[in-house]
């Protein structure tokens, strides 16, 4: 039994010194690399969506206490962004972009209401002359048969 024990805490002490730095790894991730370069420096990522014909892979990990999420973005298989979670330009964000479109929409509405009350006064003219309440008629009188 002696003679496990020390095998077992020999083989956990290679172990434990063959544990992977993953903030280390991740910077020496470049773009340009392959997915099986990554995954071979790294491993699997938490994550994956696939967004605009880009694959984003979402790393996830912890170092002496801090939570690091980081991203790698692969086109046709290559990195082609590394870094930290990726922010959109400020014209592609979803608050600017809504913004936008409140304000194209408050135009459109407006010439909405405008050209409904256009068409509403033309509809009601159209009836008038359709039904022939847009003129005085001359209605001749009748004596009653006896």
């Amino acid at each position: 039994m002696g003679n496990n024990f020390i095998l077992l805490v020999f083989i956990l002490a290679c172990l434990s010194g063959c544990q992977t730095n993953l903030k280390t790894a991740f910077d020496e991730i470049k773009p340009g690399m392959d997915k099986d370069q990554v995954l071979e420096m790294i491993g699997g990522p938490r994550a994956v969506t696939r967004f605009h014909g880009k694959d984003r892979w979402f790393i996830i990990f912890y170092q002496d206490g801090i939570r690091y999420e980081r991203e790698i973005h692969f086109s046709n298989g290559i990195a082609d962004y590394v870094g930290e979670s990726y922010k959109a330009p400020e014209e592609k964000q979803a608050a600017t972009v809504d913004k936008k479109n409140e304000e194209s929409n408050a135009v459109a509405y407006k010439e909405l209401v405008e050209s409904r009350s256009q068409f509403g006064q033309g509809a009601e003219e159209y009836e008038k002359r359709i039904k022939g309440t847009d003129k005085v008629r001359y209605v001749p009188e009748f004596e009653s048969i006896r």
